[in-house]
């Protein structure tokens, strides 16, 4: 299953090239955010002072909801799916996928085909469940700044809903 648990950030570089007790700022944009959110939430770094997100989604069912609501998100959610696609031709990624990766026209398919089978997810909804980092906003230890539009089509933030933070 992919998790976050393992997961050793390399610090050693930046502690050689910033001075070893460096505090550090985090930055992450659209999925890479939601990663860098996830693993705030379950990890304590003493060195990590503060982080940002840009255009990074919190409620994964929401996102993948929103992408394939309505004309317009379907066709940016195909649109979202040629980088993908490119990426894995030219990774040479081996195997019976290649096809069905091509063939996909959306990010839900490419994600049940090279995340939740290889990662034994049983579907999409269960690599969401398990890497969503919503329900443990509460849990982050160090400030947040969340950069999201207001009119995003594809990341929801109509109120605060899931990027609010109780108090706590």
């Amino acid at each position: 299953k992919t998790s976050l648990r393992g997961f050793r950030p390399r610090r050693w570089h930046v502690a050689r090239e910033a001075g070893e007790g460096s505090r550090l700022f985090c930055l992450g944009h659209s999925l890479g955010g939601a990663i860098l959110t996830k693993y705030l939430t379950t990890t304590s770094l003493p060195a990590v002072v503060a982080a940002a997100t840009v255009s990074a989604p919190r409620a994964f069912s929401a996102t993948d909801k929103c992408c394939r609501d309505g004309r317009l998100a379907r066709l940016q959610n195909f649109l979202m799916t040629v980088p993908l696609k490119i990426s894995w031709v030219f990774q040479g990624r081996p195997g019976r996928r290649t096809k069905e990766v091509f063939m996909s026209t959306t990010v839900h398919d490419i994600e049940r085909l090279v995340i939740c089978e290889p990662w034994g997810h049983a579907t999409n909804e269960d690599y969401y469940a398990a890497n969503d980092g919503t329900h443990e906003l509460a849990k982050l230890r160090v400030p947040l700044l969340v950069v999201q539009a207001r009119d995003d089509n594809i990341l929801d933030f109509s109120g605060a809903g899931a990027y609010a933070v109780p108090d706590g």
